[in-house]
């Protein structure tokens, strides 16, 4: 066995250990555990304590193809059991919903991410960072994420070569298996950042005009656009216009905030993204309705009274 595997196991023995004398002491009305597999250790833990449990599906992790063999099999059981031990699950889109329907008969509550409409929001101060990059009266196109395949982060060269004769600058923040790759291939009129630490976020997306989000679900096969892209929420806060893809997931979430183009269509996400940039009046009306709805609705104090009511229900 290699020796990083077995250090990882002893960690998370230790680490079972120290959570179930915890929740002895604490004595919870309920649990709400994030469903991850393989996790023998909270099946362990709640055969031991019998405290109702509330489970946050995600991510189904197996039909995406992150297991195989032998370990494909061991989460396929360990999942079953999660599932048969919870007495409710919160998911975040209908899509996933369905999904999990498939294969549970226990309840199933929808509630999205959210957003911390204090932190992001339009008026944070950014006059220091536009200095910092050099931008002075270019239209700022933005990107925050993962750069992973399914948030088609290489997309974004090809997008930016289209607009190097004009004064549009993309600024890319975020970093993954794809950075490299897009590093190569960027275009003169990008800006890679690389990961910055959250907190910072909010004054990249101030100082923009425009945010992005090219996902991309090529790579989920089969099962469509199923989740909910907490970069969405915290773009919308910020109060700007977003471009996107139109996948159903992503459209209940913008709505009258920005501009959706036919799904794996990059000309027409080009041609959305030119009529914003040629646009400030409408960028800055979607941006103000953006706002609007993401204070309104989707409040990280929204969301918490949402899954307080399924406690309730729960007890």
């Amino acid at each position: 066995m290699p020796n990083g595997f077995s250090t990882f196991s002893l960690l998370n023995t230790i680490s079972c250990r120290r959570v179930l004398n915890l929740l002895k002491e604490q004595n919870p009305d309920v649990i709400h555990e994030r469903f991850h597999v393989p996790n023998p250790h909270s099946i362990k833990i709640c055969e031991k304590l019998k405290i109702p449990k509330v489970l946050e599906v995600n991510s189904l992790y197996i039909e995406e193809g992150v297991y195989t063999g032998r370990a494909r099999e061991i989460a396929l059981d360990q999942r079953k059991k999660l599932f048969e031990q919870c007495k409710a699950i919160i998911t975040q889109t209908e899509t996933l919903k369905c999904m999990i329907e498939k294969l549970t008969d226990k309840p199933i509550y929808v509630i999205p991410n959210g957003v911390d409409t204090e932190k992001f929001r339009p008026d944070v101060y950014y006059g220091d960072v536009k200095k910092e990059l050099g931008i002075n009266d270019e239209v700022v196109v933005t990107f925050v994420g993962s750069f992973k395949k399914w948030h088609g982060v290489d997309q974004i060269p090809k997008i930016a070569k289209r607009f190097e004769r004009s004064k549009v600058k993309f600024l890319l923040i975020g970093s993954g298996e794809l950075f490299e790759h897009v590093k190569r291939t960027r275009a003169d009129n990008m800006i890679l950042l690389g990961a910055k630490p959250h907190d910072e976020i909010p004054k990249y997306l101030a100082l923009s005009d425009i945010l992005i989000a090219p996902f991309n679900d090529e790579y989920f096969k089969g099962f469509g656009f199923w989740w909910n892209p907490v970069k969405l929420f915290e773009y919308m806060s910020s109060g700007k216009p977003v471009v996107s893809y139109d996948y159903e997931e992503v459209r209940k979430i913008v709505r009258v905030a920005g501009l959706l183009a036919k799904p794996g269509d990059l000309d027409d996400f080009i041609k959305k993204l030119k009529h914003l940039i040629e646009d400030e009046d409408l960028r800055r009306e979607m941006g103000r309705k953006g706002r609007d709805i993401a204070v309104k609705e989707y409040d990280w104090k929204t969301r918490a009274k949402q899954t307080v009511e399924v406690y309730k229900l729960v007890l």
